[in-house]
């Protein structure tokens, strides 16, 4: 799947899946770091990435629940999550 652009989303309720929701605006309440990411894929739903860098690591929903993983960043996570460069997805 080719990735066309990914736009940084700032406020807890605009982000989609409510599990990634409801995590991002618990975090940010407790004043923890975090960022929220939408990829857009051509011709697809959008893929939803929220990375906690204070702990390397990043739930990625594509139209269900998250899947999480540890990540070095938002665009490590996408990569891992779509196999991309012989990277996984690691619990």
């Amino acid at each position: 799947m080719e990735i066309q652009r990914m736009t940084r989303i700032e406020d807890p309720e605009d982000i989609v899946p409510n599990d990634l929701r409801a995590e991002a605006q618990s975090l940010e309440q407790a004043g923890e770091e975090w960022e929220a990411w939408l990829a857009a894929a051509y011709n697809e739903e959008g893929i939803t990435i929220l990375w906690l860098p204070a702990v390397g690591r990043a739930g990625i929903a594509w139209g269900s629940d998250a899947e999480w993983t540890e990540a070095d960043s938002a665009q490590d996570a996408l990569a891992r999550f779509l196999g991309e460069d012989d990277k996984e997805m690691v619990n």
